[in-house]
């Protein structure tokens, strides 16, 4: 409906990992009780993630400026749905936490399906493009953070 009724064109994320929270708090040096401001680059070289109660992992990106980029479990992957997001202007895919050769990948599939849904009036989504970015993505891939149950 949002699509139809624009009359502004439209961008939207259809593919990669999401934030769910930045804080300016350091998680790790709290969680090890260490001076948050003394850590010596604690977070540097290592890799932490926060485990909710339903057992998924939400990693944590420290920045430069050391505040926690909490991403949600599970990437982003609106591939199957492109048939359905038919009149966006623009799509993008948030690879800032990808190997430019899981980047060229995933972009290169989109591109495939893109090409595909705007040559023909009846496009049909190929299940194997699915698998292939599920093979090269790095962690799991689900269809967004408030459809939790579906998505797990």
């Amino acid at each position: 409906a949002l699509i139809a009724k624009s009359k502004l064109p439209l961008e939207m994320i259809v593919h990669g990992p999401l934030e769910a929270m930045v804080s300016d708090h350091c998680v790790p040096s709290a969680i090890l009780n260490l001076d948050p401001l003394g850590c010596d680059d604690l977070c540097a070289n290592k890799r932490y993630a926060l485990l909710d109660t339903a057992g998924q992992r939400h990693p944590m990106m420290i920045d430069q400026y050391y505040r926690n980029h909490i991403l949600f479990a599970k990437d982003l992957c609106l591939l199957p749905y492109l048939g359905a997001l038919a009149g966006i202007a623009q799509f993008r895919i948030e690879g800032q936490h990808y190997t430019p050769e899981q980047l060229a990948v995933i972009t290169q599939i989109y591109r495939q399906e893109l090409d595909k849904l705007a040559n023909h009036s009846e496009y049909q989504f190929d299940q194997s493009q699915l698998e292939k970015i599920t093979t090269v993505s790095p962690r799991e891939i689900g269809i967004g953070v408030f459809r939790y149950r579906i998505s797990r």
